[in-house]
């Protein structure tokens, strides 16, 4: 604020002027000075208690201290009130230079002079409601004195009509609006979990809302989930993908019909669908909805009274003994292959909830946007509608993140080889992924890690690839959880290969492969898996690439939790003997069959049932094996080498104008149908 003292015209203040009445009286000074030297220590402050003497001369309980210190070095002394009835002053000093300062005895540092009067000291800016205020702050943008005093008037004249306070609201009745949402569903909010910390200021931030009438409790499907956010410029910086709606052309609209289907939002991996809601959205389906009159009617439907309904409900109809309702839900049953295994319930879908279903098994990070077998097979666990796999075919090849990370690889250049196990951790595959960007954790690389009987599979983030790294993380994560494996198979990476590694696999006695170099299909378990991981890591990091690691735990589960096509059975099942839940078997949960068993009973029982799992896993990669090298050996031209024949050999890297291939070599032995053993021949061509 400008404040300018005149003593003939007065104060003025914001360019108006008040008379004032001037006084002159005796100024009381006394001079302070140390009575001891100090030293004070570089870029540090210090407070120093400094006697005062002849304080009677003050008639006032107070004086002020004002700093004189005649010196060329860079130190500061504070101004400041102090009281005139103790015998010491405290004095701040402040040294600014880079090495320490000492400040010699009788060194004057300050005048100290009497004060008359004390009082509070109050900003017009703070008042509210005030004619002043209104008249010089609520108008700073006016240079006329005179409107500003007209607009002042008119505030205070209606200062009913603003809010003191932030709790402090109006109401108006004056307009009134409906928003027409065509009998669209809810748009279901997700739940958010308060930290713990502030629970309470949450609690009692919700009873002012409520006690001011700023929101009320609600059951209403349209209710909002409550969230507390304490300040948007920290929230914004820490929070990913968060934008300004103010900043955008992006507008807020109603739910609509023509819109539900765009507007729709995954529901959230804790929220569920009651026994009710689903009973309500099925009932309101048009392709499942006659189905609940025919089961109610307890009467046989004939052809002729079905063949006016949509295809869906026809085929519902022909399936109609195995149409079943529990709580008034319709499931379909889907008869086993053994008829010893309990048949499993699919829920019929509705329409509405399709695209959720589908965004929740393939676009979310516990589905990793696998394929349309995959996706496909993880659906059909718990759910059916009509036309399903099209629906599936269709939403994939519409996926931006899948639509941008497809490419085909065509590289195929002898025989596939199958190497056949029958039993978890027969064999594991090793690699290391990267380098990526580095992490905020400090992590470059990843340690894959997988089972070929099993297809389970870890990934763990590295900050380097030493080799005593790799090998701490396989002792100390994998095989302390599962075992020692019989074989490791690796490329010949330094790392593997280093004695340190050699070593650990002579102590475990592990039988250590190696690939052929620049070969990655030698490996081809883990190198397609590293496909697999990239993709997944590259749908969920968007910008923030600095927590790609973060990321990779609920990745590894969406894998492992999904049926793989050459087993017939999920990671999960072979590994750990029962599947996991999922989110999208929390939106809503089939029966299960809890037939209590004794301990042992049940021991045998699941001993018997893993290993028909394992026969039958067993039979599935056979199958696939021989279907996969059909595949492959009818796309390759077989051109054995004999010993002693000449060949070349194609560089894994070459520059421009260089040739691609080195040699000649000659083949001094075969060490299995497709690796051979050569060394440079010696001839010059």
């Amino acid at each position: 604020m400008d404040i300018t003292v005149n003593t003939k015209r007065g104060i003025q203040i914001k360019d108006i002027w008040y008379p004032c009445e001037v006084k002159r009286r005796e100024n009381k000074v006394l001079r302070i000075v140390l009575n001891k030297s100090i030293s004070i220590k570089s870029q540090s402050e210090m407070i120093i208690q400094i006697p005062v003497p002849d304080t009677e001369i003050f008639k006032s309980n107070f004086a002020l201290f004002e700093p004189v210190i005649y010196d060329n070095r860079k130190i500061l002394a504070g101004k400041g009130l102090v009281s005139t009835q103790i015998p010491s002053i405290p004095v701040r000093f402040i040294n600014l230079e880079n090495s320490p300062l000492k400040i010699k005895e009788g060194t004057l540092i300050g005048t100290l002079e009497t004060v008359d009067e004390v009082t509070d000291f109050v900003d017009v800016t703070d008042v509210p409601n005030d004619e002043n205020t209104q008249k010089f702050n609520s108008c700073k943008n006016i240079k006329s004195n005179t409107a500003k005093k007209t607009l002042a008037d008119v505030l205070v004249k209606h200062k009913d009509a603003f809010a003191k306070s932030k709790t402090e609201l109006g109401s108006c009745s004056v307009l009134k609006h409906r928003i027409d949402t065509a009998h669209a569903a809810p748009v279901r909010q997700p739940l958010r979990r308060t930290p713990q910390a502030f629970e309470k200021e949450e609690e009692k931030y919700l009873r002012d809302q409520i006690e001011t009438g700023v929101v009320r409790p609600s059951s209403s499907a349209w209710s909002s989930p409550v969230v507390l956010v304490h300040d948007w410029t920290e929230f914004h910086d820490k929070v990913d993908n968060i934008k300004d709606i103010g900043r955008t052309n992006e507008s807020i609209r109603a739910v609509t019909r023509s819109s539900t289907k765009q507007a729709r939002k995954p529901a959230n991996w804790l929220q569920k669908y009651t026994a009710s809601e689903m009973k309500e959205l099925q009932r309101k389906d048009n392709d499942v909805g006659p189905l609940f009159t025919w089961k109610e009617s307890k009467e046989p439907t004939t052809r002729e009274q079905v063949a006016r309904f949509s295809p869906a409900t026809r085929k519902y109809w022909l399936n109609w003994n195995n149409i079943i309702s529990m709580d008034n839900v319709l499931y379909q049953r889907l008869v086993p292959n053994n008829p010893t295994d309990v048949p499993k319930m699919q829920l019929l879908v509705p329409e509405i909830l399709r695209s959720e279903i589908l965004t929740l098994c393939h676009d979310s990070i516990f589905s990793a946007h696998f394929g349309i077998k995959k996706t496909t097979m993880k659906i059909k666990e718990h759910f059916h509608w009509y036309r399903m796999r099209e629906d599936i075919k269709q939403h994939i090849r519409q996926c931006p993140s899948c639509c941008k990370l497809w490419k085909t690889i065509n590289n195929n250049h002898a025989a596939l080889q199958n190497y056949h196990v029958g039993y978890p951790m027969d064999r594991v595959a090793l690699d290391v992924m990267g380098p990526f960007p580095k992490s905020k954790n400090g992590n470059r690389f990843i340690l894959v890690i997988g089972d070929h009987f099993t297809r389970w599979m870890e990934a763990y983030p590295l900050p380097n690839q030493y080799s005593h790294i790799v090998a701490e993380k396989l002792v100390n994560e994998f095989v302390s959880r599962f075992g020692i494996p019989l074989e490791i198979h690796t490329d010949q990476g330094t790392n593997f290969q280093s004695n340190l590694f050699q070593e650990l696999c002579r102590l475990l006695d592990i039988h250590k492969t190696k690939s052929t170099p620049f070969h990655p299909s030698s490996n081809g378990l883990i190198e397609k898996f590293n496909q697999t991981l990239g993709k997944m890591i590259k749908s969920y990091v968007d910008e923030n690439k600095r927590k790609w690691d973060f990321y990779i735990p609920i990745l590894m589960s969406a894998y492992r939790s999904t049926v793989h096509p050459s087993t017939g059975f999920s990671p999960n099942k072979l590994m750990l003997g029962r599947e996991v839940n999922l989110p999208h078997e929390l939106l809503y949960p089939l029966p299960r069959h809890n037939a209590q068993k004794p301990v042992n009973e049940y021991v045998d029982d699941l001993r018997v049932h893993m290993e028909d799992i394992y026969h039958v896993a067993r039979e599935n990669l056979k199958q696939s094996g021989e279907k996969q090298k059909r595949d492959h050996d009818t796309r390759i031209i077989d051109k054995p080498f004999l010993v002693g024949s000449l060949v070349f050999r194609k560089k894994p890297f070459f520059k421009k104008l260089e040739s691609p291939w080195s040699g000649p070599f000659v083949v001094i032995k075969q060490l299995s149908p497709v690796v051979y053993q050569n060394q440079r021949f010696q001839k010059k061509f």
